[in-house]
């Protein structure tokens, strides 16, 4: 990778992976996009960036676009219901998708073999409480979240959502 990251979100197509967002060696949010081509050696790549600093990010991809959610880091203050998106094929900065239901920081993006929809799960809210709400984005669409429904415990730092 071009920067040292922890906290990104990342998400792939069956070419290309993108890593977006990360709390930067600095403890501060970054905004920044690598991505790497599948089947190649090699290190990363500048992509472009996010319309935010974010970390702790929920991620996840269908198709060829991918999407971030939620923003933070340590700090439950932080926490926003914007989400961003990229066409992965191609380089370029993000644009805004919606919003998730509830302002979250340290959340799970994934796409658990669906072939549409990105789920967004757990995560902590802006008065710092952990939270068991799921939402899911249609992610050839934009607009905003919808709740989906709750995870059987209320989880944070979730590892994608089969990891919550």
């Amino acid at each position: 990778m071009a920067e040292t990251r922890f906290g990104q979100g990342s998400a792939n197509n069956s070419t290309r992976a993108v890593i977006g967002g990360h709390n930067g060696g600095s403890g501060a949010d970054q905004n920044s996009i690598e991505y790497i081509t599948m089947g190649t050696s090699g290190s990363g790549s500048n992509f472009g960036d996010l319309t935010m600093d974010r970390g702790y990010t929920g991620a996840g991809a269908v198709a060829d676009r991918a999407i971030w959610a939620g923003n933070g880091g340590d700090t439950h203050a932080d926490a926003v219901a914007g989400i961003d998106y990229v066409t992965i094929t191609s380089t370029g900065n993000a644009s805004d998708f919606g919003d998730m239901t509830v302002a979250r920081t340290q959340v799970g993006g994934d796409h658990p073999g669906n072939v549409t929809r990105v789920a967004i799960a757990g995560g902590k809210n802006v008065s710092g409480s952990n939270i068991s709400t799921i939402d899911y984005v249609v992610v050839g669409t934009t607009g905003n979240a919808t709740d989906f429904g709750n995870l059987s415990l209320s989880k944070t730092f979730c590892s994608g959502t089969s990891g919550c």
